[in-house]
């Protein structure tokens, strides 16, 4: 191995560690030393003279006195040669030795005996020191291990070792003066360097820590002075003061080194007060907190009780075994504040440290108090004192006091040291109050970033929510800090809601660490997750104080509480400005809806101002509410003068009352009826006729005010809509005259022309044609013109003949003059008869013809030649547009179950609704040349020719279906036509059952 690599292999780091195993190897040998040789038993202190301060039970030895010669020998002879005690004590006989002692002035022997020792004795006089040295050593192996590399974590360690030995050492003179005697050349020696080299090394190492301070930088040679000063100053003590005998020199030497050592410590204890009154670093104050309460708890018993009374009074009031007992805080404190360790409960056991010390402090005076008052009342008494008696009610009293006490102590001192906490814990309820008060989400972010570091003196708060694509926490503020939702810190947050703290970060998983980091460097303190609903929807970060000193405890807890309030704020927030913008968008739809409302009120107040007809609105009971001019025209009166009256009693029109009140029986069907007056108004020759429409006004209810759901509309009134069609009327009166007048006078002629033609064409039968003979050609072809002419007249006669009469047949139906036959009718016998007639068609086209009807049908009340006339017209119709295929007239009954009327889905898609009951189906089906889908609507209409259009020939006079039409409507039926082009044609007509009859 090269020489690099042995100092690298061997660093201070391991030499520390190696240094900590002989210390713990010396420990042990001590043990074992001190269990092996018999001993007195005697616990001493080692000044200018062994002065006995503990001693068993049965020995001859006070405490107090001061051993001078043991077998006959002076202590301070040869006491620094190794071997020379140990011949003289432990040869021969060990069962015990001869004391030179000095009591109260005076010089005597006694006989002191030896034993073995006792684990029991020796426990109590040397465990503790043991115990203590050990957890010095646990303290010092724990730095290196965590922070070895650190130079003043090594000078504490190395500290820690040497007190450690010291404290082990100490347990020769607490243990037995024999044994003391025969191992004196190691403990003197090894007890003075490893108290000098420890004080000077603890100040080295607090000038360091927590960090560099600046009369170190300023004079960097400062420590080895540190370290130098006291052994100097000390040996050269033994030269001025010492009186020539090694306990002589060992009391001048501790003379000057006691009060430097305290000085070293004083000076360390200057230099961490001053790094804690001017660091603003986060847990540098509680690092110093850490240390300042470890040093006073620690070494307070030793100062008070130990070094002051021996530098004073030449020796100290209890044995160094009683006193070094608090030492063992020093390695617990020192080690919490290296490695950051439960910062944040120093403030909690300081201010319960204070509050035990001085509950301690005024039960003991009140007990003393107690016992002298109850001692004196019973010595008056009774002339006797009783101190049984002034304990018990001494103690009785304490036990009354104690919690009174103990609460008045703590509000004493919370008031006293820690008004800052008051304060801390006020100023976050008054912050929740106003956060409870706030519903924006600007003024809730702008509260929890700007007011709460503010009031609460922390140096920062930052607040982080989750955006929209929940990709990525972001911040509000200037610094635009964003965390993605992969950072390992928030999948941590997202399965944690305990409270981070950043100083703790051995505490993390080693991925996490550099997002802690992070944290640090932006000198985050605490990070609060907000949760809601199991999400994290926000991280809350805090700054330490601006006074340097971590939160504490309960400072923490009560951030957790705000931290809670915040995210359900935050939560309400949000969902309130969701409320705004929903809000605002329904504001902004419903000023949109108002608007077309408005446009479409106008709309419909511009039509029903402007329309020709009269439009009139009444309430259920007749009572007009609401009318346009037009109708005020119509009754020659004003709105005010109309409003509130019936409208038959403004209009009296025949029927116009029983209009309405079917309109009301029948909310979904639209009644319309022609109405006539019954006597012309003065200065018109003829009475108005007017077409009155009428149909119930439906009301749809909000469910949402209480009101009537929309599927059970309310009817409200009646909407009648008046149609002057007086002059129409009277065209069409005229046009019926005219058309029958000339129908009646086109007969005559008619007539005349058909039998002329008959006539001539049974002439040329018998007295022309027999006459031309057969050769002659030119003959024959004016013979054979002619008899096609006649044709020609007879074919176009006949034509119009049916024309003439399928006029007069609208005309009287227009006019009401047919006189119908209504009774009950044999739909067999009227289908039985029209397939008859029209037979021998079907037979000259060879088209088949078939008939399907279901047995035992019930009769129709309808007129049987009407009904006779429809069938044969739409055989006929069909035999005309069909010229390959088959016809096929099928009946069907129908029963339309009570309830809303409804179309019966057997009868096509195109079926009118029927109303519940009875209904007779009649089919004509044909395998035709079909009708288009537009034209279907328009077929029943006069003068329409469809099928002639689509053969390109004429077929008729386009009034077969009109007729048909107005035949069924006034057998209050429906009919109608469904057609597939180049498929076929259905038409059907309905006809409603008697109510015997179903």
């Amino acid at each position: 191995m090269s020489l690099s690599a042995f100092r690298k292999k061997i660093n201070s780091r391991n030499l520390l560690l190696l240094l900590s195993l002989v210390a713990l190897a010396y420990a042990l040998w001590l043990l074992v030393i001190l269990l092996r040789f018999p001993g007195d038993g005697v616990g001493v202190y080692v000044g200018r003279q062994l002065i006995v301060k503990q001693v068993p039970a049965g020995s001859a030895l006070q405490s107090g006195d001061a051993i001078i010669e043991i077998a006959g020998r002076d202590l301070s002879e040869e006491l620094l040669q190794p071997g020379v005690w140990h011949t003289v004590l432990f040869t021969g006989d060990q069962t015990g030795r001869h004391y030179t002692i000095m009591r109260g002035g005076e010089t005597f022997q006694v006989e002191v005996l030896w034993s073995r020792p006792r684990p029991t004795l020796f426990l109590v006089r040397a465990g503790m020191l043991f115990v203590v040295g050990l957890s010095l050593l646990l303290g010092a192996i724990v730095l290196l291990r965590g922070k070895g590399q650190e130079h003043s974590t090594q000078l504490l360690t190395f500290a820690f070792v040497l007190v450690a030995v010291n404290q082990i050492n100490n347990a020769f003179p607490a243990a037995n003066a024999n044994v003391l005697l025969a191992w004196g050349w190691l403990f003197l020696p090894l007890d003075a360097l490893s108290v000098v080299l420890a004080s000077g090394l603890t100040l080295h190492a607090l000038l360091l820590f927590p960090n560099v301070k600046s009369l170190l930088r300023r004079f960097p040679r400062l420590p080895w002075l540190i370290h130098l000063t006291i052994p100097v100053l000390s040996t050269l003590a033994v030269f001025l003061w010492g009186d020539g005998t090694v306990l002589g020199s060992r009391a001048a030497f501790f003379a000057v080194a006691n009060p430097l050592m305290g000085l070293e410590l004083l000076g360390g204890a200057i230099s961490l007060g001053h790094t804690y009154l001017t660091s603003r670093q986060p847990g540098v104050r509680n690092q110093i907190r850490w240390i300042f309460w470890g040093m006073i708890v620690a070494l307070l018993p030793w100062m008070c009780f130990y070094m002051i009374p021996s530098v004073i009074w030449g020796a100290p009031w209890l044995p160094l075994s009683v006193t070094n007992v608090t030492v063992i805080f020093v390695p617990f404190t020192f080690t919490i504040a290296v490695f950051r360790y439960g910062l944040m409960e120093i403030d909690w056991i300081i201010n319960r440290t204070l509050v035990y010390a001085l509950l301690t402090v005024l039960l003991t005076v009140v007990y003393l108090l107690t016992v002298r008052v109850v001692g004196r009342i019973f010595e008056r008494q009774t002339g006797v004192s009783n101190d049984f008696m002034a304990g018990v009610i001494a103690a009785a009293v304490l036990f009354l006091l104690f919690n009174p006490l103990r609460i008045y102590t703590q509000r004493f001192v919370d008031r006293t040291l820690y008004r800052e906490q008051f304060d801390f814990h006020r100023v976050v309820r008054e912050i929740s109050e106003d956060l409870s008060d706030t519903i924006f989400l600007g003024d809730v972010v702008t509260l929890l970033t700007n007011k709460v570091p503010w009031q609460l003196g922390l140096s920062t708060t930052d607040l982080l929510l989750l955006d929209e694509p929940r990709e990525l926490y972001r911040s509000s503020g200037e610094g635009a800090w964003q965390i993605p939702t992969s950072s390992p810190l928030v999948k941590w947050l997202q399965f944690n809601n305990a409270t981070l703290a950043v100083h703790k970060l051995d505490r993390f998983p080693p991925k996490m660490q550099p997002a802690i980091q992070e944290l640090a460097e932006r000198d985050v303190e605490i990070c609060l997750p907000l949760h809601h609903h199991g999400m994290l929807t926000g991280l809350y970060f805090f700054g330490s104080k601006l006074s340097g000193n971590l939160l504490n405890r309960q400072e923490v807890d009560a951030l957790v509480l705000f931290g809670h309030q915040a995210a359900a704020a935050l939560q309400n927030a949000r969902q309130y400005r969701e409320l705004q913008d929903y809000s605002q968008q329904l504001e902004a739809r419903v000023a949109a809806r108002t608007a077309e409302l408005l446009d479409e009120r106008n709309r419909l107040d511009m039509i029903l101002q402007n329309i020709a007809d009269g439009l009139v609105v009444t309430a259920t009971d007749g009572t007009i509410l609401l009318s346009n001019p037009a109708f005020l025209r119509i009754v020659g009166r004003s709105m005010e003068s109309v409003s509130g009256h019936a409208l038959w009693e403004i209009l009296p029109l025949e029927g116009l009352e029983a209009l309405s009140g079917q309109a009301l029986e029948r909310p979904n069907e639209v009644i319309t009826v022609e109405v006539t007056e019954t006597q012309p108004a003065a200065g018109r020759a003829i009475p108005s006729v007017y077409r009155v429409v009428a149909c119930a006004l439906l009301q749809h209810r909000n469910p949402l005010l209480g009101q009537t759901s929309n599927t059970h509309p309310e009817i409200s009134g009646v909407v009648t809509l008046l149609h002057d069609v007086t002059r129409e009327a009277e065209v069409d009166r005229l046009k019926n005259e005219f058309l029958s007048t000339v129908s009646h006078e086109l007969r005559t002629p008619l007539t005349s022309i058909l039998g002329f033609a008959t006539v001539i064409r049974r002439n040329l039968k018998r007295e022309i044609i027999p006459k031309i003979s057969p050769d002659d050609l030119r003959g024959q072809r004016v013979l054979e013109r002619i008899q096609w002419n006649l044709g020609v007249i007879n074919t176009e006669g006949e034509r119009l003949t049916s024309l003439i009469n399928d006029v007069l047949d609208v005309a009287k139906l227009e006019a009401g003059k047919i006189e119908w036959e209504l009774a009950p009718v044999d739909i067999v016998e009227v289908i039985e008869s029209s397939v008859a007639i029209i037979a021998s068609l079907a037979e000259t086209k060879q088209l088949s013809l078939r008939i399907n009807l279901p047995p035992q049908l019930p009769p129709v009340r309808a007129d049987r030649d009407r009904l006779v006339q429809v069938i044969t017209n739409l055989l006929s119709n069909a035999i005309k547009f069909t010229d390959d295929g088959q016809l096929e007239v099928r009946v069907t009954v129908v029963e339309v179950p009570a309830g809303e009327p409804a179309s019966a889905s057997l009868l096509g898609e195109r079926c009118p609704p029927l109303s519940p009951g009875g209904w007779l189906a009649v089919s004509v089906e044909d395998t035709g040349i079909g009708i288009a889908e537009e034209n279907l609507t328009r077929i029943f209409d006069r003068f329409q020719q469809v099928g002639s259009m689509i053969m390109g020939r004429p077929q008729g006079t386009g009034l077969g279906l009109t007729i048909c039409q107005q035949i069924i409507d006034y057998h209050d039926g429906y009919i109608w036509a469904e057609s597939v082009l180049e498929e076929g044609s259905t038409f059907t007509f309905v006809l409603p059952l008697a109510e015997e009859a179903t």
